[in-house]
């Protein structure tokens, strides 16, 4: 099939002048709000572009012989194509539709690699020695997106390292092991917006007439000057926000739906993404001890401790057969030490041997 052409667009959604007057005006109004949308996602030319808007203008233009009742349909019809078009365009421009997009597809630049990369919008990728990026001093060593629109960074840190980075703002953002923050080039005059897959502590820098949104799959927080600590791993069965500081709405993302909600310091938001539930409760110092090198356990399963341990020190733990029954754990965890030396503090070193090859951790019984 050719390519169609701009205004082939509209004629193919004519209404039919028989149609009677009130069908007539909803079949013109949603041909034009179709056409509004069909050039947003299309690549036109300049020529294909003009002919769209005169045919536009010259189907919904009152002609001379047209009865009153036909002219003012025509006049409510250009009225709901305004309001379409506003409300199209408004709804496609919000942040999160752009940099989440772009962050699934840095995602698929970003090589599998035990360093810290960073990947500019011109999809140039470079390994990140220092743990501590300050983006100001970093992107003048950088090639800076020439395009018109804003171009969007990604810092992708595997399993095993840590990063902090201080964004243009002055915001800054703690990333833990298997984390990727996309953010762009610079934070536009109204807003400013970075979206986070993996875990970060966040210390946002104050603006209050440019709000801060953090953005995750299933979640989006909105901020103006706080901290606070964002969980939302894709391969979790849950996204958890902790508020150390300031106060911070939660909204929904995606195709979640909850009610917006407001967090105070000193608690915790935890959306099941299987039950499709958001619990609020009171927080938990564990949520952050990744930034001080601790894990702390209130009353963790297994499972989910061994995963967090696994993604601190890009390891593969594996549990002796038949497998230890799930059980909670309690305590804290020194992350200084290697982790056959943290695994001998959990399990009983009379009935467990704990040896590491490579990669592999593997727990015996004796």
């Amino acid at each position: 099939m050719g390519k169609k052409k701009a205004e082939d667009i509209l004629n193919e959604d004519k209404p039919d002048v028989n149609m009677p007057s009130d069908d007539k005006q909803a079949s013109l109004a949603n041909a034009i709000v179709d056409t509004v949308k069909n050039v947003k996602n299309a690549s036109f030319s300049e020529e294909e572009n003009a002919a769209l808007w005169h045919e536009i203008h010259h189907t919904i233009e009152p002609r001379k012989n047209t009865t009153p009742s036909l002219r003012k349909g025509l006049v409510a019809a250009i009225v709901l194509f305004l309001i379409g078009a506003a409300l199209y365009l408004y709804h496609v421009n919000i942040p999160e539709v752009d940099i989440q997009k772009v962050a699934i597809i840095n995602k698929g630049y970003l090589s599998k690699s035990d360093d810290v990369q960073f990947i500019n919008a011109d999809k140039k990728t470079r390994v990140l020695h220092d743990t501590l990026v300050v983006y100001k001093q970093f992107v003048k060593q950088e090639h800076v997106s020439q395009n018109e629109q804003v171009g969007y960074n990604s810092i992708g840190v595997p399993y095993g390292k840590r990063s902090e980075i201080v964004l243009e703002d002055g915001t800054k953002v703690w990333l833990n092991a298997g984390s990727i923050l996309t953010f762009p080039e610079k934070f536009n005059e109204k807003d400013r917006a970075v979206y986070l897959e993996g875990e970060g502590y966040f210390e946002i820098a104050k603006d209050a007439n440019r709000p801060f949104f953090v953005l995750s799959e299933v979640m989006k927080i909105q901020v103006l000057g706080t901290s606070f600590n964002l969980s939302a791993y894709a391969d979790d069965d849950y996204v958890s926000v902790l508020l150390l500081t300031g106060n911070i709405a939660l909204l929904p993302n995606g195709n979640q739906s909850f009610e917006r909600r407001m967090l105070k310091p000193g608690t915790e938001a935890r959306f099941g993404k299987s039950r499709q539930k958001l619990l609020i409760q009171p927080a938990s110092e564990s949520s952050i001890s990744w930034t001080n090198r601790r894990l702390l356990l209130n009353s963790m399963n297994l499972e989910e401790m061994l995963k967090k341990l696994e993604r601190f020190y890009n390891a593969e733990i594996e549990l002796p057969k038949p497998a230890i029954e799930d059980e909670t754990f309690s305590g804290s965890l020194d992350l200084t030490q290697t982790l056959p030396e943290v695994l001998q503090n959990v399990f009983d070193v009379s009935k467990y041997t704990v040896n590491q090859i490579g990669r592999r951790v593997y727990i015996q019984t004796k």
